[in-house]
């Protein structure tokens, strides 16, 4: 669809899957990034790069204030990065004139956002999630690691708390969290960190394969009402085992929509959040393992089975009428619609193949249904090169010294994330 231009602008401080699902339903979009090499900023949908320093940092608010008061009306402010998303709600107040935005309660953000804090909020509202610990320094961590059941996870605050150089030197490739199966191996991987990033939490392991994490995304409204809403299986992630998601697929799950849905109202969220569940493998019971104030990075598959998340949360913000393609039912996504991280997919084969969990025939068939290809858009194919840039830089920087925690951008951060290209 044609970019309307009388429509405000979307600034999406976020990967590629934003940017296609708006700019498909003819929304202006600003892409915003700290990251210069970011594939999104070269989408055909672009109309405007905007560079922004560290999210961390509070001149990221001067810059975006500053950017506010150069647009003739508000933009609507959309981000897939917790970095931008917790400097952002921490300073709504002074953002509010030159921004539409739709987030929870400023602590309840920071609450779910910071790992940590999460594990005090599960406890507050008595979510099902697992017994979790956390530590801010080597005294605390030998004060909780006594109490910990084994086999564990142990897991970073903040993913970019491990975004640091010598990390992979040390534990081999990234992961969202490492298992551990005793006291040692847990005591070994802490030893083997604590001079990187010394805060982490360390969790009760739920049973259960790749296949059993599930990620669920919705838009709420500010009368906390969940306007739409899809589930998605983890069928394969990489690295296998703690990865993030490379063959995703929407399916149906009433009892974790059902489940989810309480707790919207009891912890009174609102605009775009994402759960991620994993059911165990002998009781069925849905845990939550984290949540977000955001969708997930393969944000276009929603698009793809008829959720259009990002443009329906734009057109209620601004109240313009654009190509949502929303279902009548807030749960009308259409089911069997696969995501597909190639690269990161083939290299999950390998490591699947390798522990005898997957044969070539089993993969291969995985690709006749109908799915998407995270970050590929025939018509869109500028981000498809720079992506390719971006990676062969980086392998190029593995063999030189970083200088900086800003040059470690793990495998999760491709920028391929997102994508698309039909099939079938």
């Amino acid at each position: 669809m044609k970019t309307q231009k009388n429509l405000p602008p979307a600034l999406c401080c976020s990967e590629i899957g934003v940017v296609h699902s708006l700019g498909e339903a003819g929304i202006p979009v600003h892409s915003g990034s700290f990251f210069k090499d970011n594939p999104a900023l070269f989408s055909k949908y672009v109309v405007k790069k905007v560079h922004f320093d560290d999210y961390t940092s509070e001149h990221f608010i001067d810059e975006l204030i500053e950017y506010g008061k150069q647009q003739k009306s508000k933009a609507v402010f959309i981000s897939d990065d917790d970095r931008a998303i917790l400097m952002f709600s921490e300073h709504r107040e002074k953002l509010e004139p030159y921004f539409h935005f739709l987030y929870p309660d400023k602590h309840l953000v920071q609450g779910l956002l910071d790992k940590r804090e999460f594990c005090s909020l599960s406890r507050e509202y008595h979510l099902p999630s697992p017994i979790s610990y956390f530590f801010s320094n080597e005294k605390e961590f030998h004060a909780v690691k006594d109490k910990v059941p084994f086999p564990c996870i142990i897991k970073p605050a903040f993913k970019q708390d491990w975004w640091v150089p010598g990390f992979t030197e040390r534990v081999g490739d990234y992961k969202k969290a490492y298992v551990c199966h005793s006291l040692k191996e847990l005591e070994d991987f802490f030893e083997s960190i604590k001079d990187l990033s010394d805060r982490a939490i360390i969790q009760e392991y739920i049973p259960g394969d790749d296949a059993h994490l599930y990620s669920l995304n919705m838009y709420i409204n500010d009368q906390e009402d969940i306007k739409a809403i899809y589930i998605a299986q983890k069928k394969r992630v990489y690295p296998i085992g703690a990865g993030t998601g490379c063959y995703v697929q929407t399916v149906e799950e009433k009892e974790i929509i059902d489940q989810t849905a309480g707790m919207v109202k009891n912890l009174h969220l609102k605009g775009l959040v994402n759960v991620q569940y994993k059911v165990h493998e002998e009781s069925h019971k849905p845990y939550i393992m984290e949540m977000h104030v955001r969708n997930s990075f393969w944000n276009y598959l929603g698009t793809a089975a008829g959720m259009n998340l990002p443009a329906l949360y734009y057109s209620d913000l601004t109240g313009e009428k654009v190509n949502v393609n929303a279902p009548t039912k807030p749960d009308g996504y259409k089911r069997n619609v696969a995501f597909i991280d190639l690269g990161k997919d083939i290299k999950a084969f390998l490591q699947y193949k390798k522990a005898g969990e997957m044969t070539f025939r089993q993969w291969i068939r995985t690709y006749s249904g109908e799915h998407v290809i995270g970050g590929n858009m025939l018509k869109d194919p500028l981000p498809i090169v720079k992506n390719i840039q971006f990676i062969l830089n980086r392998r190029l920087k593995s063999k030189f010294k970083r200088k900086a925690p800003s040059d470690i951008i793990p495998e999760e951060h491709d920028f391929n994330t997102q994508p698309i290209q039909s099939a079938h």
